[in-house]
């Protein structure tokens, strides 16, 4: 009885494998001809193994596998890291090691960027945003995560070519212009002993995060300089200072509540209203009633302080703009 449990329980474990086995982000599965592009969404591939069409979500608590069993509750199957994507909170989402973005309660980042005081990195499971490594704080994205080769422009040559130098699959920045070149990547693939490549433009106005090796409403630095575009790394604060509401909201163009700095006795306890009248952004300034703090995830007054406003953040973004 006990070797036919003993039996039974290898069965289920060799079984588990055979179908959790973890696949690799933006690559196309060949088990079920899908491309992983984030923690959640997906990509039919062609029959020639590239991603084509609209990009799908899996339903709420499900992650992206690549699997036969494509969307699965059990995050260790994921294909994706967590690198450029919201926490559980949907409070903030890493962007580099020491950069990140707040998500206002959505699980897609903003286009509020911070940056992790020195030595800090971080940390998606750092309540803080941000933490010492000495502390036990784990960087969620890899300091060398840009995949940009040094001294190799791939707008001198074809995608093909360029995947010939990179000799890996996956996606890839393609220049350094905001306007043009950050909204593109190149997708590698190799089959039959052949490295080909293929140009993409990122939708609508997004560009192309070349730490997650996806598409966000944000670009990967938080320096919005066309000779820092594929620098994810830089994590510098803004040289100039948003100093009113509306010049916030029509730097944002986004109706709705937003966070309006990080200090812990001023612009924390604030927020910024952005509506829109005659087609134009206005926005008004307005203070939390008491001991309260403004809650970028729920958009309402708390008594909790905000990780935003935590000594462990050096400063906050808003398109190369520091806020108060």
């Amino acid at each position: 009885m006990l070797r036919l449990l003993i039996l039974l329980g290898i069965g289920v474990v060799l079984g588990l494998f055979i179908l959790g086995t973890q696949a690799e982000c933006n690559v196309c599965a060949s088990e079920s001809g899908i491309s992983c592009l984030s923690d959640s969404s997906f990509q039919f591939c062609s029959t020639d193994g590239k991603p084509i069409g609209s990009v799908y979500d899996c339903p709420t608590g499900y992650y992206c596998t690549g699997n036969r069993l494509v969307c699965d509750s059990n995050p260790a199957f994921k294909a994706c890291s967590e690198c450029g994507a919201c926490d559980v909170d949907n409070t903030f989402a890493c962007l580099t090691a020491n950069t990140f973005a707040l998500c206002l309660g959505t699980t897609s980042p903003s286009q509020l960027v911070g940056s992790c005081g020195s030595s800090y990195v971080c940390d998606r499971d750092n309540p803080k945003i941000c933490g010492l490594t000495s502390a036990g704080s784990q960087a969620t994205c890899s300091s060398g995560s840009d995949s940009t080769l040094p001294g190799v422009d791939p707008t001198t040559m074809t995608p093909t070519e360029y995947c010939a130098i990179v000799q890996q699959t996956g996606r890839y920045p393609y220049g350094v212009d905001l306007d043009t070149t950050c909204r593109m990547y190149i997708y590698c693939t190799y089959k039959s002993n052949v490295w080909s490549g293929t140009l993409y433009n990122c939708p609508g106005h997004t560009y192309f995060n070349s730490t997650a090796r996806y598409c966000a409403n944000i670009c990967v630095s938080p320096t919005l300089s066309p000779t820092t575009c594929l620098s994810s790394n830089s994590g510098n604060c803004g040289s100039t200072t948003i100093t009113n509401a509306t010049e916030y909201c029509q730097t944002i163009q986004t109706k709705g509540k937003f966070p309006y700095g990080g200090d812990t006795s001023t612009t924390c306890k604030q927020y910024v209203y952005c509506y829109i009248y005659a087609g134009v952004y206005y926005g008004n300034v307005y203070s939390c009633p008491g001991s309260t703090y403004f809650d970028s995830t729920s958009q309402l007054c708390t008594t909790q302080t905000q990780a935003r406003c935590s000594d462990t953040v050096q400063c906050l973004n808003l398109q190369d703009r520091l806020l108060p």
